[in-house]
């Protein structure tokens, strides 16, 4: 199975064993479903078309042209024509993660707590650059700039249910597909140099222009969570390239992040030498940070700042809360967390402007 990204049309090509050649009008009935939006699925026949090069195999799949496509809903999953597939804002509170934890001070114990903290919200996969996670039921994909693109993921299956299961589970083949979240939280490096994202495996500083906002998070993305050092800084190379792209554009609602150094995940500790090491897999600032908006997400309203969101408000609070240098924007203002006489306040709103021609 894959998909063709015009027009979202699946292609479906079964490798059916026989002793014998199939007849002309042979066909196999297979089953389409996806792990959130159409749990049921859909019935799908395909037809003989050829032999396979291996021995006693045969190819069956759709005609062409009347291949399954991935509907909007409420347009209906029909068998043998259409499957749900959200491409647009569905009104279900979604969030996935990115997480790339590749040195001492790094863990992916903040986006746990950001998936396991906000309960009322459907999962819609994660990334992690630990090969070792890497598995289709999640889905959990790799660190790559794709992942960044689609800002979530659901997977769609394809089996025959005549079939023997193995560990409980039909044999049949997993696709991705994108099913966008409303939240993306970003746990990586930033660089203030370029406003670039520099923690993914298949692209060395991810700016925003990299992943056009405007072609791929039109679907249903409100809010990037960029947990990096200093890529929302209020400057032209940062956090304003980031706004004109999306909030300007009115395709995000708020952006969350650092204009400063970002918290560590794991706890640091000074040796007796002086020398800092860091706990592997502790509650670090930012662990406790993804902790606490959560929890003023779902369980306790944070202080209203006056940004007109709470995603926003609760990400200046956590921050705050742990001496941490946050920031938010939303389409006209920003908010920041600053240090004075040893105490963290959160100042704001200031207003930000638009770069004509000038989106990075």
């Amino acid at each position: 199975m894959k998909r063709k990204p015009e027009g979202n049309v699946l292609y479906i090509l079964a490798h059916v064993e026989s002793p014998k050649v199939p007849p002309p009008d042979a066909k196999v009935v297979v089953w389409l479903r996806t792990s959130a939006t159409d749990q049921k699925g859909i019935k799908v026949t395909l037809r003989y078309s050829g032999a396979c090069p291996q021995v006693n195999r045969y190819h069956f799949h759709k005609p062409f042209g009347q291949e399954i496509v991935m509907v909007d809903p409420p347009n209906p999953s029909i068998d043998d024509k259409q499957i749900q597939i959200p491409q647009s804002p569905d009104g279900v509170a979604e969030v996935t993660t990115y997480d790339h934890a590749t040195d001492p001070s790094f863990n992916y114990l903040d986006s746990e707590a950001i998936e396991v903290g906000l309960s009322g919200h459907q999962k819609r996969g994660r990334a992690r650059d630990d090969r070792g996670q890497w598995e289709k039921n999640t889905p959990t994909l790799p660190t790559m700039l794709r992942f960044l693109k689609a800002a979530g993921v659901e997977k769609i299956e394809v089996f025959c249910p005549f079939n023997p299961k193995s560990n409980g589970h039909y044999v049949g083949h997993v696709l991705p597909v994108k099913n966008q979240a409303d939240i993306l939280y970003y746990s990586g490096h930033g660089s203030s140099a370029t406003g670039g994202l520099i923690s993914c495996l298949d692209k060395h500083q991810v700016l925003v222009s990299d992943i056009n906002p405007s072609a791929n998070w039109k679907e249903d993305l409100d809010y990037f969570i960029i947990a990096g050092c200093s890529v929302l800084k209020p400057d032209p190379t940062n956090g304003f390239a980031w706004g004109n792209a999306t909030l300007k554009q009115s395709i995000l609602k708020g952006l969350c992040g650092y204009h400063g150094r970002a918290p560590a995940d794991n706890e640091r500790k000074v040796e007796e030498d002086g020398k800092i090491i860091y706990i592997p897999n502790s509650r670090g600032p930012a662990v406790r940070i993804a902790e606490r908006f959560t929890q003023l997400m779902t369980a306790e309203l944070p202080d209203d700042y006056g940004t007109g969101h709470r995603v926003l408000n609760a990400w200046l609070q956590a921050n705050r809360e742990q001496h941490s240098l946050g920031i938010a924007y939303n389409r006209d203002y920003y908010w920041m967390v600053v240090e004075w006489l040893n105490t963290y306040w959160v100042l704001g709103p200031y207003t930000w402007p638009y770069l004509r021609g000038e989106e990075r």
